[in-house]
């Protein structure tokens, strides 16, 4: 009988096994903390934040209606006033330019009535609302997670070009992005693109030595949220809530890809209200928001830049050029920021002794 040929058995290493054990042990721990500690503390705490958020909720609004008595060191025309009256604003700036060369005059976000709005143009009035915490517009809270609205009611005085006008977000400078964030940022704006239609994109180019910053544009009419049209002798509906644009109107409207079918704005008395609203930018947190990507800083997308949202047609004597109508800069100011938590403070103590 032929001998058999005896194989070593293999050494084997039990590190894989202390390894897998010890990944065991840190998730059946973790799982604990969360069952032992953090469930309890929730239902014991939760209902008391919910009535702290309730009551802070409340006192902004007694604060509207003069039954909350702080003392504001700054008056109510100026950003500073208006943070230290509502700190959810916290360091968000809006202004608006109406027309090339001038100088930007700060605008009131969730101001209680519309705002004139005119230049050689247009002439009409204007609503900038955004969601704060606490809130402080009614209408955002009603239809949450929408994080800013920008409406828009008025006349043109000028015919736009083809009867057509352009809306969309300038940079003043190129992003300097790297591979990642360079894959964020496009990222977010395909996604952004999907839900805007006719949109166009560019993250910016550097031609003959000059450069151009990022931006993106599309048609007024198809690409605002809602458009109203009221013929002269009317009456327009009210800003600072739902316009009431017919669902099949809004449809046929938002549907047209060729410019031929889309609305054609005139200078013919017609009132044109309309809004424009978004998810996806958290402007009183200065963040991205609701997305895929998560909710990444804007300073990370875009640098310490301001972000304009510009209306234009093209100029008639140079077609490849813009005419601007308005420029609405929005930025973030740091020493604001930190102005409006300190009013916050101050509004905390007076709620405390109220």
């Amino acid at each position: 009988m032929a001998d058999v040929e005896e194989l070593p058995f293999p050494d084997l290493s039990l590190a894989p096994v202390f390894r897998a054990l010890g990944s065991l042990v840190n998730a059946l721990a973790v799982w604990l903390a969360n069952v032992l500690v953090r469930l309890p503390r929730y239902l014991l705490f939760a209902g008391r934040a919910k009535k702290k958020l309730s009551k802070t909720v409340s006192l902004a609004r007694l604060d509207s209606a003069g039954d909350l008595k702080v003392e504001y060191s700054e008056p109510d025309t100026t950003p500073r006033g208006w943070v230290e009256r509502n700190p959810g604003l916290r360091g968000f700036v809006l202004e608006v330019q109406l027309a090339p060369g001038e100088p930007f005059a700060p605008v009131r976000s969730n101001a209680s009535s519309p705002l004139a709005l005119k230049n050689d143009f247009f002439e009409g009035s204007m609503l900038f609302l955004l969601a704060t915490d606490p809130p402080d517009c009614p209408h955002l809270e009603g239809v949450a997670p929408r994080k800013f609205e920008m409406q828009i009611q008025g006349a043109c005085k000028v015919e736009p070009t083809g009867g057509l006008l352009l809306m969309g977000g300038e940079l003043p400078e190129r992003p300097r992005l790297n591979f990642v964030t360079s894959t964020l940022v496009k990222g977010a704006m395909t996604f952004v693109q999907r839900r805007t239609s006719g949109m166009e994109w560019t993250l910016g180019s550097s031609k003959a030595g000059r450069e151009e910053g990022a931006a993106c544009a599309f048609p007024l009419v198809t690409g605002v949220d809602a458009l109203v049209q009221t013929p002269p002798g009317e009456r327009t509906p009210r800003l600072g809530g739902t316009l009431p644009e017919a669902p099949a109107a809004r449809d046929a409207r938002k549907s047209a890809k060729h410019v031929d079918d889309m609305v054609k704005l005139r200078a013919d008395g017609t009132t044109y209200s309309l809004t424009f609203y978004s998810s996806v930018i958290d402007f009183a947190n200065w963040r991205a928001a609701n997305m895929p990507i998560g909710s990444p800083a804007l300073d990370s997308m875009i640098g310490q830049q301001p972000i304009d949202v510009v209306v234009y047609d093209a100029d008639p004597r140079d077609r490849e050029k813009k005419r601007y109508w308005f420029r609405f800069r929005c930025r973030w100011d740091k020493g604001l920021e930190k102005f409006g938590a300190d009013a916050g403070l101050r509004r905390d103590r007076a709620a405390a002794r109220a």
